[in-house]
């Protein structure tokens, strides 16, 4: 296996891991910047309680596309297509992007949340890059408020 189904393969195997020792609880799948685009496709496959994205893209396509306009889109190895699967997520589906990220902009997250369909959110985080969300009370309220409904503490 190589390339994108190499990662795809590998988050698999993580999750096999470690499934057993979550049993009869509920699940929680994040995935942040690059990490969204393996978070959506194991949504898909296992139907978490939630799944959370943070600062994602639609497609690495896109974001290639965007900052490298010169550079064929067909040498990506990892095109990590969410805006393809996330239809098929199951799930709901928590998203944040900060308004002010210069790596991935905002448009990719509602992209995904339109695609996600009603069982979705998309917080946008007023002031929030890509790298400092996390810093931001909106992101980790929120955020809170959503583990807590599902029965975290």
């Amino acid at each position: 296996i190589d390339g994108e189904a190499q990662l795809h393969a590998d988050v698999r195997a993580a999750w096999q891991r470690i499934a057993p020792a979550y049993a009869g609880r509920p699940v929680v799948v994040l995935g942040r910047s690059l990490g969204s685009g393996l978070a959506v496709r194991l949504a898909r496959d296992i139907s978490p309680a939630l799944l959370v994205l943070v600062t994602p893209y639609a497609s690495l396509s896109r974001v290639a596309a965007e900052h490298m306009p010169y550079v064929p889109t067909a040498l990506l190895r990892y095109p990590l297509a969410s805006d393809r699967i996330i239809r098929e997520v199951r799930s709901p589906v928590l998203i944040f992007h900060g308004d002010q990220d210069a790596v991935i902009g905002i448009d990719h997250a509602r992209t995904l949340q339109a695609l996600a369909g009603p069982a979705s959110e998309l917080v946008q985080v007023n002031g929030a890059g890509h790298a400092d969300i996390h810093t931001f009370a909106a992101y980790r309220d929120r955020l809170a408020a959503r583990l807590r409904a599902l029965g975290g503490p």
